[in-house]
């Protein structure tokens, strides 16, 4: 039996971290994770309902999860909200994602329950389109959102289109409640980017 000094300290430090980690750090140990130094792009957030990391095609109802599931596809089940008639397309999925309920919903019980992972309220999602052209100048970075005007009008050569495309994009964003922008440095390219809620409709 070892009795040295180092080895009782370790002895000690070992029934510290007993009382000191909790059920549900343990459980997250079980599950595997997102590499911290991957690159990532965030689109959404929500609340982690139950830990885990997975990857799969986005899918909308139960029955399409079990039918992609049942020719070998690996689907991220994405609802509204769960309930008992998506058992089965929970069970099919990978994970799950809704844009309402919380820590207690249908969903993150469920999921706990299954071992999946699974992220609720996850109320908007952002999308960012980046270019690498010539940049946009800070006073033609809201301009470009108005019917029939484009960047450059003054210069000598026109860029091509009818200037519509802006103005639609963002009627048709702001009609659903989203926001559409565009941040760019002239020189180096223009990043256009959306956010819309998903909470809306079915």
């Amino acid at each position: 039996m070892n009795t040295s000094p180092e080895a009782k300290a370790a002895l000690a430090w070992t029934h510290t971290a007993r009382f000191l980690t909790t059920a549900s750090q343990l459980d997250q140990l079980l599950h595997p994770s997102l590499d911290p130094k991957a690159p990532k792009e965030i689109i959404a957030k929500g609340l982690p309902a139950s830990p885990g990391a997975v990857s799969g095609t986005v899918v909308f109802t139960a029955d399409e999860a079990e039918a992609e599931a049942k020719v070998g596809k690996r689907v991220i089940l994405v609802r509204i909200e769960t309930s008992p008639e998506d058992i089965h397309g929970m069970h099919a999925a990978e994970g799950i994602l809704t844009t309402r309920g919380g820590m207690t919903s249908h969903a993150a019980v469920v999921a706990r329950g299954m071992g999946k992972p699974c992220v609720s309220g996850a109320g908007a999602i952002r999308v960012d389109v980046r270019d690498t052209g010539p940049g946009i100048a800070p006073g033609d970075q809201e301009r470009i959102f108005e019917r029939f005007r484009q960047a450059g009008d003054a210069q000598a050569e026109k860029p091509s289109g009818t200037g519509l495309g802006l103005a639609i994009s963002r009627e048709i964003i702001q009609r659903f409640g989203g926001r559409l922008w565009v941040e760019s440095v002239p020189g180096r390219g223009a990043t256009f980017s959306f956010t819309v809620p998903t909470v809306k409709g079915s």
